[in-house]
């Protein structure tokens, strides 16, 4: 999650079914306090991630556009502008990983890493 406060945020989280040959990996929004779940953006990443193999997601976002990767391979790429035209951005003050229901229950995830980063500034020298 990458979350500016209580009433702002961006999800990304992966879906995995018992029953259907695919995976999805999808974001969900909270902004301005208004979440709409058919508003979420997914895509459909095939066995790219199955029952019981690791897999590597990493997230990145500045604000408005956000892109998740999966095994290193970019997989889904947009702007929270794309749905809300009108939004103008997150001040992202904390990322975190959390746990939604996103059409069933969570029936053993486990992670073995996580690493957040803050982004580079522009005008940040290189060292």
């Amino acid at each position: 999650v990458f979350w500016q406060d209580a009433d702002n945020l961006l999800l990304v989280s992966t879906w995995l079914d018992d029953f259907y040959d695919g995976t999805s990996i999808s974001s969900f929004f909270l902004l301005k306090g208004f979440e709409e779940l058919y508003d979420a953006v997914w895509t459909n990443v095939g066995r790219r991630i199955s029952w019981g193999q690791p897999y590597h997601i990493r997230a990145a976002c500045d604000g408005v556009k956000y892109l998740v990767y999966v095994n290193n391979e970019p997989v889904l790429v947009r702007a929270l502008t794309d749905v809300y035209p009108q939004f103008d951005r997150l001040t992202i003050n904390r990322v975190g990983i959390v746990a939604n229901w996103e059409w069933g229950n969570d029936t053993g995830s486990v992670f073995t890493q996580f690493v957040g980063k803050k982004r580079k500034q522009q005008n940040d020298s290189q060292r």
